[in-house]
């Protein structure tokens, strides 16, 4: 995890690892919280903050560069597809099951101000109920007893849907600076608001509007379009197998 408390105090990043691609894309995604937190300090007298409409933007901008940096050290081209397939398989992950979360969140306070108690078996009912439309049919309310005390964070009300909404804002902004590098400009330019603006101001000031539903469905385009170039990688390493 990254520890920003305040502008006066450093900004630290604590990480376990573990010698697995994982490492690398983690400490990008808490060293993206640390960058955001810097260009904050040096353009902010107050409003030394973020909010969570756009924490995970930063964090999740720099997985990816970071995860091809490492894949190009690689020379085993069976593994990298591997590598490849299990990072796309995480981000539709994160996009799904952070939304399923939110959702659950959502009707868990809906169906407690309407009922006045829930008890566990009931808020078991609701998590399964939304995590059944992820899973499909194959599972069942035990494989989920609990998930919602031990899923960190639920802690934090309402925080999931930031890394859903993070990983397609950042999808769109790394697709900006890939085509024209001199785009990083803007991403620092958004990192160094905190919150002196709303989250539609900040976007806005970079040509981003995240009102607007395209905005939304570019960023599923683009995962359709990895999704789409994974499977002619396929057919090239089945020919090495």
């Amino acid at each position: 995890f990254c520890a920003s408390y305040s502008k006066q105090t450093p900004v630290y990043i604590l990480m376990n690892a573990i010698e697995q691609i994982d490492d690398v894309t983690t400490l990008a995604h808490e060293t993206g919280h640390m960058i955001h937190s810097e260009l904050q300090r040096k353009n902010l007298e107050i409003y030394y903050d973020v909010s969570l409409a756009t924490a995970e933007v930063s964090s999740t901008f720099f997985e990816d560069f970071a995860f091809d940096k490492a894949c190009m050290n690689l020379k085993d081209k069976i593994q990298i597809f591997g590598l490849k397939v299990d990072k796309f398989f995480d981000q539709i992950y994160t996009i799904h099951m952070q939304a399923s979360g939110y959702l659950f969140e959502r009707n868990l306070h809906k169906t407690f101000r309407e009922k006045g108690y829930l008890s566990k078996h009931d808020i078991d009912e609701l998590l399964y109920d939304e995590l059944k439309n992820f899973y499909g049919n194959v599972t069942n309310v035990s494989d989920f007893k609990d998930r919602w005390i031990i899923w960190p964070h639920l802690r934090s009300p309402f925080y999931l849907y930031s890394y859903a909404m993070g990983l397609l804002i950042s999808k769109s902004l790394q697709f900006m600076v890939k085509n024209n590098t001199n785009s990083i400009n803007k991403v620092k330019e958004f990192m160094s608001y905190g919150n002196s603006l709303s989250p539609v101001e900040i976007f806005n000031n970079i040509g981003i509007n995240i009102t607007d539903q395209n905005f939304w469905m570019q960023g599923i385009s683009m995962l359709r379009m990895q999704f789409e170039g994974l499977k002619k990688d396929f057919h090239n390493v089945m020919k090495l197998i």
